[in-house]
């Protein structure tokens, strides 16, 4: 998905962080609602359907004259699992309905939002928001060696500074129970050859600290044939049920964007 250039009226009408958190916190409120109120009707759907199990089996044993207390049970058994079967089904079948359009909201909100970003952040480009970075170039980082068992991520964003690409993405990596990376990956391609990595580190080492203390995070470095920045962080970035945290996943991304500004100003100035 492109960025600023990209046309669509619905989106179009959010030109804002704050109009994008108004309009899906308050879709956000009526699926939980809905959810609600079609849970309540499931289950007061179940009693009436209940009873008329109940009666239905009483009628069937009288009508044909069961002999033995067991095979009413099973009698009953059995339309009860009927009545719980159709229920479960039922259950499910919403729940897929909701899980549907929640997936086309989530959509929907990241393309709203992305559309904002892009006016704040100019040297944003493009959003993947079904992609992620390939595990090849967050093992040839070099800032980890763990085997992976899960690799999870999302929100691939591309950039342009100074004619230079970047690209970031949330990652989400773990070794059976053991977390090796959660947060922000980002990879920064490099023009020139000629560069003094401990002067670069050193240069960046305030700008880095203060972002630390900022955002509450803990930032990585690496150089070789890209430079990587690893920015572990918890919780998850631009989720639509967590729309009240919209400003703050700006900022952190404003700022990170600035700090590879920095980073690619220097490198042109080595």
């Amino acid at each position: 998905m492109k960025g600023p250039d990209r046309e669509s009226n619905k989106t179009l009408q959010y030109k804002d962080i704050s109009a994008v958190r108004s309009y899906y916190a308050s879709v956000l409120y009526s699926i939980k609602r809905n959810g609600l109120r079609n849970k309540l009707f499931l289950a007061l759907l179940a009693i009436p359907a209940s009873i008329f199990g109940y009666y239905y089996v009483d009628a069937e044993y009288k009508a044909i004259h069961l002999k033995f207390p067991h095979e009413y049970l099973i009698y009953l058994a059995l339309a009860s699992g009927i009545i719980l079967i159709t229920i479960i089904l039922t259950i499910n079948s919403v729940s897929f309905i909701n899980s549907r359009k929640i997936g086309k909201i989530k959509d929907e909100f990241k393309k709203d939002l992305f559309n904002c970003i892009c006016i704040q952040i100019p040297e944003l480009k493009d959003l993947s928001y079904r992609q992620k970075l390939h595990p090849d170039v967050f093992y040839t980082s070099g800032l980890f060696s763990s085997v992976h068992t899960d690799y999870i991520g999302d929100d691939l964003i591309q950039g342009e500074y100074k004619g230079h690409s970047f690209e970031l993405c949330e990652l989400h990596v773990y070794r059976i129970f053991k977390q090796i990376f959660h947060g922000l990956f980002v990879r920064i391609e490099i023009v020139s050859g000629n560069i003094n990595i401990e002067k670069l580190f050193n240069s960046l080492d305030q700008g880095i600290r203060s972002l630390e203390v900022k955002h509450n995070l803990v930032i990585d470095l690496s150089l070789n044939t890209f430079l990587f920045m690893a920015i572990r962080k918890e919780g998850k970035m631009f989720e639509y049920q967590n729309v009240n945290e919209l400003d703050e996943d700006v900022a952190l991304l404003k700022d990170v964007v600035e700090l590879v500004k920095v980073i690619i100003r220097l490198l042109h100035s080595a």
